[in-house]
Order: structure tokens, then C-alpha cells, then sequence
């Protein structure tokens, strides 16, 4: 029998693959590219494409980089760039999250600051109500920005 040879396109997809993530990988900032699985000449590779600026240039350097990614096993590192972006998802949830609260406490409702301290026990909530007093009382639209950043910052705080 013989073995099955893999076809031209399938190669093509798996080089176009390697070379969308090698794309990635260049495109991490520093403190999230200490943490990927990287041997030395590639992390070299990718460090010197960051460097370059000339487009021509760049997509060769890009190239380069998929084709060393041929050489190792993509698997680790595709999982280190899916746990960065869960990451970045769950921080983004809960930054969302913290300004849904600061929206609902800033309409004034009691029941919402009930809500909130009931669900976060551990609040200052002489300091919060004093904050939406002030928020409250604001004049002009610099002093509501800078009370209700106030507010976002002690919430930020409280929800982590």
C-alpha cells in the first residue's frame, strides 16, 4: 500500500495557519510575549520583525517566522495566545460590568445602592454615598466627570 501524500493545498493552509500566527505572536506586547513557548531563534525572529518598519520587509520577516514555526509544534503556542485572549475577554466582562454598576448607582436610586451593597458587602458605603451626593450636586460637567470617575474607582475597588 501506499502512503497517502498530503495534498498541495492542505499544505498551503497549514503554512497560511503558521504564518496568521507567527502574525499574532509579533503583534503581542512585550509582557505577553515573555509568556509564550517560543525557542530562541524564533523569539529572535520576532523580535527582530517588531523592528522592522519598511512593509516589504516586514512581510518577508513574517514569512521567515512561518516557515520556522514549521519546524516546532504550534499546538503550545496557539494555546498560550487562547489563554491571553480569554484574558482580555474577562477583563473586558468585567470592566463592563463595573460601569454598568457606576451608571446604575449614578441614576440615584436607593433600592440600586442597596442592590450593590448587598452583592458587595465589603463597601465603603459612607465614602459611595458620598461620591453620589457630590456627583449629585455637581455644577458644571467637569466636576460630574471627575465624580463619577470617583465613582468607577472605588467600584473598580470593590468588584475584582
Amino acid at each position: 500500500m501506499e502512503e497517502q501524500e498530503i495534498s498541495k493545498t492542505l499544505l498551503k493552509k497549514e503554512m497560511l495557519a503558521l504564518h496568521k500566527l507567527g502574525k499574532k505572536v509579533v503583534s503581542l506586547p512585550d509582557s505577553q510575549l515573555k509568556l509564550m513557548p517560543l525557542d530562541e531563534k524564533l523569539l529572535d525572529a520576532v523580535l527582530a520583525a517588531r523592528k522592522i518598519t519598511k512593509h516589504g520587509g516586514l512581510k518577508r520577516q513574517l514569512q521567515y517566522i512561518g516557515k520556522l514555526m514549521r519546524h516546532v509544534d504550534p499546538e503550545p503556542i496557539r494555546e498560550a495566545l487562547l489563554k491571553i485572549e480569554e484574558g482580555q475577554q474577562q477583563d473586558s466582562l468585567l470592566f463592563h460590568l463595573k460601569e454598568q454598576w457606576r451608571d446604575k448607582l449614578l441614576t440615584g436610586e436607593s433600592k440600586i445602592l442597596t442592590e450593590f451593597f448587598n452583592q458587595y458587602p465589603d463597601t465603603d458605603l459612607q465614602r459611595l454615598r458620598q461620591l453620589l451626593r457630590n456627583y449629585k450636586g455637581a455644577k458644571t460637567e467637569a466636576k460630574k466627570t471627575q465624580a463619577a470617575r470617583l465613582v468607577f474607582k472605588l467600584i473598580s475597588q470593590e468588584i475584582k
